[in-house]
């Protein structure tokens, strides 16, 4: 039976990895590939976590570097090492904005974008190649696309198996066992 490691072990074991330890045993080529460590937290990187911290109030580089600005001697700015790990949030919240701005810049461009489309599609300077494919998806857009038929059939391996292991049986021939007398079983 497996006794519980005491505070003072795990207090031990934590000091004993550190991120740092494990970027000098990569240097050094000595890592075996199985390592773990434990990352410690700034208290706003852990209100993050916890939902405490509302990020719609954080900009971009903010959410880039996983930590807020702040204010010293007048100016508002970064100040410290960055964060060994940024919230995952932080990066979701990141990748929405992104997202967000992408769509609204397609939105307001849409109108240009298929004016450019049907000059290419009915100017005659363009290329048949060109004017062919600015055609092709002006109709993809407004007739939708074609459907594609797809046809997957999928078997699991505990099928095979059992399809391996069957054997076909001929039930027409009669077993005839020489010592019995003219008997046949069947």
């Amino acid at each position: 039976m497996a006794r519980a490691a005491t505070e003072e072990e795990i207090a031990r074991k934590r000091r004993a990895v550190s991120v740092k330890q494990l970027q000098w045993k990569r240097d050094q080529g000595k890592l075996r590939g199985d390592e773990r460590a434990l990352v410690r937290m700034g208290a706003s990187a852990t209100a993050v976590m916890i939902g405490d911290e509302d990020l719609s109030e954080w900009n971009e580089e903010e959410l880039r570097r996983g930590r807020r600005m702040a204010m010293r001697r007048g100016k508002l700015n970064f100040f410290g090492p960055d964060p060994v790990v940024v919230p995952r949030q932080c990066v979701d919240e990141l990748h929405k904005r992104i997202l967000d701005k992408a769509n609204e810049v397609m939105r307001t461009n849409l109108v240009a974008a298929v004016e450019h489309l049907t000059r290419i599609a009915t100017g005659e300077e363009f290329d048949a190649r060109d004017r062919i494919a600015a055609t092709k998806m002006i109709m993809d857009r407004v007739m939708g696309k074609e459907p594609q038929k797809v046809e997957a059939t999928v078997e699991v391996p505990w099928m095979q198996a059992l399809r391996g292991g069957i054997v076909a049986v001929d039930p027409v021939d009669p077993v005839v066992d020489p010592d019995d007398e003219g008997e046949v079983d069947a």
